[in-house]
């Protein structure tokens, strides 16, 4: 039986295909907002990633405002030019002593690459505030979501499709087996 012209397998491939995007759609947030927040109190709003070449703070406060389609721990890299001090979400501060601890760091430092946090988000709304500190020269924060589940998606196309391809070929084994076995003992 050639496989390109097996409709059931095609259609289980694209059964699979709307479930993993499905889950893609589920688990993704969206930034609506983000501030720049300065001494004064005064709310500029900005677009991440955010860069500023020129030294006009030291005291860094972002808010950034990110929606979820559901309650998770989301995977979300943050850096921040030149060091993180602090971050809540929704009010509740977030440990940074874990985050310091997996990177063996003492601070918060690396404005390159930044850090990865396990950011617990409720459904709709969250708003999160970053605060740190420049050092000097520019500034930058960068923030987005490190999407486990494309890893997921990626193992669900990679296995799952070919392991639900020898499943309907299993099944259709044991129905021929089970029909000839049927014939051979004569059973109703």
């Amino acid at each position: 039986m050639n496989i390109f012209n097996n409709k059931l397998i095609w259609f289980v491939y694209f059964i699979l295909i709307v479930f993993s995007m499905c889950l893609f759609n589920l688990f993704s947030i969206t930034i609506d907002k983000s501030y720049l927040i300065q001494p004064d109190g005064i709310k500029n709003e900005i677009t991440i990633p955010f860069q500023k070449d020129q030294f006009d703070f030291q005291n860094l406060n972002y808010e950034v405002e990110v929606n979820s389609n559901i309650n998770q721990l989301a995977d979300i890299n943050i850096a921040v030019d030149d060091i993180i001090d602090k971050i809540s979400v929704n009010g509740k501060e977030v440990n940074l002593e874990v985050v310091k601890k997996t990177y063996g760091k003492t601070a918060l430092d690396d404005y390159k690459r930044g850090y990865l946090f396990n950011i617990p988000l409720k459904i709709g709304r969250n708003i999160i505030y970053i605060s740190g500190q420049n050092i000097g020269g520019g500034y930058t924060l960068k923030f987005k979501q490190k999407p486990f589940f494309l890893i997921w998606m990626i193992l669900f196309f990679t296995i799952g499709l070919p392991l639900s391809h020898l499943c309907i070929y299993f099944t259709k084994f044991i129905n021929k087996f089970i029909f000839v076995w049927k014939k051979t003992i004569k059973l109703p």
